[in-house]
């Protein structure tokens, strides 16, 4: 099913991806504030901790120094991680740990150069300590995210453009999933098929994909449920 497709400019006021493709794609900016507030004070807080692997042709192996951000959300508001508490990278073992107030949900985000995240991970009510493991995929990897685990959905389609009145597949496209707007909680590249893959999705409630490609961008809504989706990326 093809949904209705948004276009809107992409603006990342607290996020820094830098993703080195071929292409020369999709990059992220900071916030022009000179110092964050004060992070949020919360009477209670607790650790979310784990290991980031990165899959690559030749197995899997404990991925060195990857960035970890979050969003955290309280009630009606929330923050970026990153924001408050400045840049947070694994160690070289791959280990990393947050903290992070009683009672918020949590989006983790991880990228390091030449991977990606295709699957989400989101973490509602954080009521004690936490481990959450992370795997990264090497960017030739990426028709090969796992099946969905339960509670969540993998989405996948294909990103096409249209040419000469036919639709034409895009290649390394940059294709999100976004819980709150331009946050990026599981991000992938598209094939020469034009083709993505992204999962641990939720599947009751809708999520926004997000589409990216040298200042292209389209925004699609896909309904609670629904595991395909094909995305018209304009001109």
């Amino acid at each position: 099913m093809i949904s209705r497709v948004t276009t809107r400019t992409a603006v990342r006021l607290w996020l820094v991806v830098t993703l080195t493709m071929a292409c020369g794609d999709k990059a992220a900016v900071t916030g022009t504030q000179s110092a964050p507030p004060p992070a949020p004070i919360a009477a209670n807080s607790y650790k979310l901790s784990g290991l980031v692997t990165e899959q690559t042709a030749r197995g899997s192996r404990p991925s060195s120094r990857p960035y970890v951000n979050a969003w955290v959300q309280q009630g009606s508001s929330g923050y970026s991680y990153w924001y408050h508490h400045g840049e947070t990278s694994a160690d070289t073992a791959g280990r990393y740990e947050l903290t992070i107030p009683a009672s918020a949900t949590v989006h983790l985000q991880v990228w390091k150069e030449g991977f990606a995240q295709p699957c989400a991970h989101e973490v509602p009510s954080v009521q004690r300590d936490l481990t959450l493991n992370v795997q990264l995929l090497a960017i030739d990897l990426l028709t090969t995210v796992p099946p969905a685990a339960p509670g969540t959905r993998n989405v996948s389609g294909v990103i096409y453009e249209m040419a000469n009145g036919e639709r034409a597949p895009v290649e390394r496209a940059f294709v999100d999933y976004e819980p709150i707007m331009d946050f990026v909680a599981a991000f992938t590249f598209t094939g020469v098929d034009g083709r993505y893959s992204l999962c641990g999705l939720p599947v009751d409630r809708a999520v926004t994909i997000g589409v990216g490609l040298r200042g292209r961008v389209a925004y699609l809504t896909v309904p609670p449920g629904q595991t395909t989706a094909d995305i018209l990326l304009p001109r």
